[in-house]
């Protein structure tokens, strides 16, 4: 029996036959696929940000409930998180227009995914993002650290101040962990 809204259901209508029911069972199973598809693109929009494309704060928070699921197994003992917060964004806006407000977040963002290339970026607020660390990035998290503040560098001359990426970084390494004290 399929139960309300259960789209997960692998029970199997007769679809071969030619009469009425079989042509119902074939729609029935075409509408099925269909929401299906439809849901999964509905879930991907919802857990990422519009405007950079990572994941954002709904998705944090469902990672953030993995996460600690994984350290209650044991599976996961040791964990870093990464909080960014870029500066001058208001007065970027204010002065510049949120058009190049919005061009300095998306190139905000794509430092940040240059440099922790192996790891979940998250939006979590207007021009706030976090990384969780884990293995490779997790191990080099400090050379990860002088590669963003360097990188940073590297724009202080461009030529429109919406291009002149400053991010303030702050980082947390949970050795032995127990569980998430991130909210």
């Amino acid at each position: 029996k399929e139960g309300p809204g259960d789209m997960k259901s692998d029970s199997k209508i007769p679809s071969n036959a030619t009469d009425e029911i079989g042509k119902l069972a074939r729609s029935f199973t075409a509408a099925k696929l269909h929401i299906s598809r439809y849901m999964k693109q509905m879930q991907g929009l919802a857990y990422r940000d519009p405007l950079t494309g990572v994941k954002n704060k709904m998705a944090y928070d469902k990672h953030l409930a993995e996460l600690n699921d994984k350290i209650e197994s044991g599976e996961i003992t040791t964990y870093g998180i990464v909080v960014l917060d870029t500066n001058n964004l208001k007065e970027i806006n204010d002065t510049y227009g949120h058009e190049n407000g919005n061009e300095y977040l998306v190139n905000s963002c794509k430092l940040i995914c240059q440099i922790f290339a192996h790891s979940p970026v998250f939006r979590i607020g207007g021009d706030e993002f976090t990384v969780t660390l884990t293995g490779e990035d997790l191990k080099n998290h400090e050379e990860l650290l002088k590669k963003l503040k360097d990188s940073q560098e590297h724009t202080k001359n461009a030529p429109f101040p919406w291009r002149q990426i400053s991010i303030a970084a702050g980082s947390a390494i949970a050795e032995n962990a127990k569980a998430t004290t991130i909210a």
